[in-house]
């Protein structure tokens, strides 16, 4: 039987390198984003919250495990909702799914529909390398998060 709490608890769902986004691409000046509602039984948690912030880090965006784009801190606020379905086996994460609203966060960050600016600034920090070493930083912090994830009550 799922139940249903609402709070507004910060917790984020630990993700792994199933994740889109790592807790270390979301806006770095900002409340930690807020439990809207979870629903879980012994195998499966939904998690559904709200992310409001500035975006003041690299956002880096995976595809199939691997660094796909890097967005340049823009200084914009942004405001979304997000829902996390983590299915569990013996209390552990086994999988992590996200469902996320990102061409209206891509869009309040000032990034799609692209504009020559987002563009060429994109493109400044891929050529100096700064986008490299944003993806390995972002990456490195994200397997060391999912590492410290060893349990997760099912209580």
């Amino acid at each position: 039987m799922c139940t249903c709490h609402w709070s507004s608890a910060s917790t984020t769902p630990a993700g792994g390198s199933a994740s889109t986004t790592s807790p270390a691409s979301t806006p770095s000046n900002r409340t930690p984003p807020k439990t809207r509602c979870s629903l879980h039984n012994d195998d499966e948690v939904w998690v559904r919250l709200r992310m409001q912030g500035r975006h003041s880090g690299a956002f880096v965006l995976f595809k199939e495990g691997a660094v796909d784009q890097v967005v340049p801190p823009t200084g914009r606020e942004i405001d979304f909702e997000q829902i996390h379905v983590l299915d569990l086996r013996d209390g552990k994460v086994i999988r992590h799914k996200a469902i996320r609203d990102d061409v209206t966060m891509l869009g309040q960050l000032g990034v799609f529909p692209p504009t020559p600016a987002a563009g060429m600034r994109m493109l400044a920090w891929r050529a100096t390398g700064r986008a490299a070493r944003a993806g390995s930083v972002v990456t490195t912090q994200a397997a060391q998060a999912a590492a410290t994830v060893t349990h997760m009550p099912t209580a």
